[in-house]
């Protein structure tokens, strides 16, 4: 009589067939932006993941701005800094912004609504790059005037992530907005809190992140999170600290505050939280191909290079 012989158990993970699928070719791994995993980074917390997040307006001019609600934090920066790459990596999804290799395309506001794992929301403003050289001075200057009517009039806006390549720094144009950004808001909102963002940091060495990114602190006199789209790399710092500037803290705990970067303008306030219709629509993330993504001919988030 012929006995069956046991199957061993593969430790390595792999099947009969062959090792498990890989992530297609050319679509980066979202791994890095899910905190606590392989026993690496930061350990998880409500509100460090995004289950929903979708296009909800666009506007080119003031009075395309779409009515205050949520609090709002805003990207800004050069052309070519990588905010599209960035705010994909924030929101976990792969192309929610779009994104392009010719820089300049940007050409709107845009703004997209989040909601994390605590059921805490708030909005994400995508600014146009500036610094684009072959812009006409008639867009340069409807750029700022539209730039100038968000940042110092919008009543709902607590924050700018200011958002620099890793290898060039400050800029001129960079300085400017920091300019603008410590004038007075027109309204009585509380002044704008600035977050310096290094971008591309995937791009050097790792044994020189520690030290570009301590002499940028040097120079801008302000703590500096380190970033990398391409690998998630600084994600849950960077998340925490938006989280804070917009006054969102978890229902569980509270969200401790770095010397490096407390103020006194960071206060906690109690999170928003979404109402049973919102809550419903928002129950699943939403895919880059088909939940949230607006029509072709609509009005969208960013299109720059990575």
């Amino acid at each position: 009589m012929k006995t069956k012989k046991k199957k061993k158990k593969n430790p390595s993970g792999t099947s009969a067939g062959g090792p498990r699928a890989a992530s297609a070719p050319g679509r980066p791994s979202l791994a890095g932006a899910r905190p606590g995993a392989s026993g690496k980074g930061p350990v998880a917390r409500p509100g460090d993941r995004v289950i929903a997040a979708e296009f909800t307006a666009g506007a080119k001019a003031p009075d395309q701005f779409p009515p205050p609600a949520l609090v709002e934090i805003a990207f800004a920066g050069r052309s070519n800094v990588g905010k599209s790459s960035l705010l994909n990596r924030l929101m976990e999804r792969r192309s929610l912004v779009r994104t392009s290799s010719t820089p300049g395309c940007t050409r709107q506001v845009s703004w997209f609504e989040v909601e994390c794992d605590d059921k805490a929301r708030f909005a994400l403003v995508d600014l146009p790059g500036y610094g684009y050289a072959r812009r006409s001075k008639t867009e340069r200057t409807q750029w700022g005037e539209l730039i100038d009517s968000f940042l110092l009039e919008r009543p709902t806006l607590r924050g700018v992530a200011l958002l620099v390549d890793v290898r060039r720094g400050l800029e001129p144009d960079d300085e400017e907005l920091l300019e603008m950004l410590a004038t007075p808001p027109r309204t009585s909102r509380p002044p704008l809190e600035v977050i310096l963002v290094a971008t591309k940091l995937d791009k050097l060495p790792s044994s020189q992140h520690k030290v570009r990114l301590a002499e940028l602190e040097r120079i801008a006199k302000v703590k500096v999170y380190g970033f990398s789209a391409a690998t998630g790399l600084g994600r849950v710092e960077l998340w925490r600290r938006l989280r804070r500037t917009a006054g969102l803290v978890p229902a569980s705990i509270g969200v401790p505050r770095p010397a490096a970067d407390a103020s006194p303008s960071e206060t906690s306030s109690p999170s928003e939280t979404s109402s049973d219709g919102d809550a419903e629509r928002r129950n699943a993330p939403l895919d880059a191909t088909h939940g949230g993504r607006p029509h072709e001919d609509a009005l969208h988030g960013s299109t720059e290079p990575h």
